[in-house]
């Protein structure tokens, strides 16, 4: 690649959800309205690869998203420092160590970018009141989330999590989806193939008895009307369709919800708790719409269907939109914040990056505790530096069995040298 990008982008755009595809659209669309960028990384786990050519994101992402070659190990990922100015993680569920870490682990903390280049987290999601980390993997998290220069999250919870968990600072912000203009989704919207009228639709992730009582109830308050199943059609663009049309969703989707909020249309939610209910509590509760939120079956009537204030809601969202937007350009723009590692930071660092590259291929890296007791720290580096020379220049000058051992220490040093200049560029 030779063009050069004001900001990398790394998220969960590649899987098979609505929300978390249009997330990434908005990011990219909102930077691209105030002037700079954007390069969305294509980081997928190795069982995902083949899933997704011809997948619906594979589709959206031809059409709409800027894209990067497929990136299929941490050096693939390393090469991105050269085209890339700064780099975000986020939005969604980026941060819920469940999802994140079967999905490339350390890349969503932002391990392979250099120190030269900021890290920004913008409206990271926990999913949840709790981080679910081992002990042993918290520590390679924590140490690579020190290193970020700021700090966003989805969910008012967040920014307590992130002071408890990391010791740093965080704000909280809008998902980008509500920061987009609305012109991004009309775009999307005019190559819907859709045109029904006079419908009520639902988005229902995990049906249970609840839902479907409440699709019947929704039958009678919207007599007379059709009732559409989103969860059957695939193409992104008739998604979108069905929500600005409705004369009600029902959903128990994080971004269902949002966008019937972005369209002005009446909904009710069902809060899944296993897909993390604080994502829910903390949107609804900004926007006074927690009596549109519904944890269980007691009480389910057609006063469920609640009229909702637009005038006052939108009020709120363009005060969260502007302190959010706000928020992410003074990030970008602003100077990169300075990082001195301690000792033990460095420890929990090369922990990462040796996971990493075990992770890509375990035969080409086995690092053992040994040897990196013995080379800790980059201030080993210079040594192997001058090692390496030397075993160089005896390599020219002996003969037999002896020149073949020097050349065998030769490229083991070489071999090291390149990993610990790597991992002197994350540093």
């Amino acid at each position: 690649m030779t063009k050069l990008y004001d900001c990398g982008i790394v998220n969960f755009w590649w899987g098979s959800n609505f929300g978390a595809i249009l997330t990434c659209y908005a990011l990219q669309e909102t930077l691209k309205e105030n002037g700079l960028s954007s390069l969305v990384i294509r980081y997928l786990p190795s069982n995902r690869r083949k899933s997704y050519i011809g997948s619906m994101s594979d589709q959206f992402a031809q059409k709409y998203l800027e894209v990067s070659p497929s990136c299929e190990c941490y050096d693939d990922l390393k090469n991105l420092n050269h085209i890339c100015q700064k780099f975000i993680v986020g939005s969604d569920q980026v941060w819920r160590y469940k999802y994140f870490w079967k999905c490339g682990a350390t890349v969503y903390m932002l391990d392979f970018v250099d120190a030269q280049h900021k890290k920004i987290a913008y409206a990271a999601s926990f999913g949840n009141d709790k981080f679910e980390a081992p002990e042993k993997d918290f520590r390679v998290i924590k140490s690579l989330v020190k290193r970020f220069d700021n700090i966003s999250v989805r969910e008012h919870n967040g920014v307590s999590m992130v002071q408890k968990l990391f010791g740093m600072n965080a704000e909280h912000v809008l998902d980008p989806v509500f920061l987009a203009d609305k012109k991004c989704y009309e775009r999307l919207l005019e190559n819907s193939d859709c045109n029904q009228k006079n419908f009520i639709a639902f988005y229902i992730l995990d049906k249970t008895k609840e839902t479907e009582q409440l699709i019947k109830l929704a039958e009678k308050k919207y007599e007379g009307c059709g009732i559409i199943d989103m969860i059957k059609d695939k193409k992104i663009e008739n998604w979108l369709y069905y929500i600005k049309n409705c004369h009600c969703l029902i959903t128990d989707s994080f971004h269902g919800v949002c966008f019937a909020i972005i369209f002005n249309k009446p909904f009710v939610c069902l809060a899944n708790k296993d897909r993390g209910y604080e994502r829910f509590k903390s949107l609804l509760e900004m926007f006074g719409l927690m009596d549109n939120c519904l944890l269980s079956s007691e009480n389910l009537s057609q006063s469920v269907f609640k009229s909702i204030n637009y005038k006052q809601v939108n009020s709120v969202i363009e005060k969260y939109k502007e302190k959010s937007l706000s928020w992410l350009l003074s990030a970008l723009y602003e100077p990169k914040s300075s990082f001195v590692p301690t000792p033990q930071d460095y420890d929990d660092l090369i922990d990462a990056f040796i996971y990493q590259k075990e992770e890509d291929d375990k035969e080409l890296q086995k690092i053992t505790k040994k040897t990196k007791d013995y080379i800790l720290g980059i201030k080993r580096f210079p040594i192997l530096k001058r090692e390496y020379l030397k075993m160089k220049i005896l390599s020219k000058i002996t003969f037999g069995n002896r020149r073949n051992e020097y050349k065998k220490l030769r490229k083991t040093l070489k071999r090291k040298i390149k990993f610990w200049k790597n991992l002197e560029k994350t540093l």
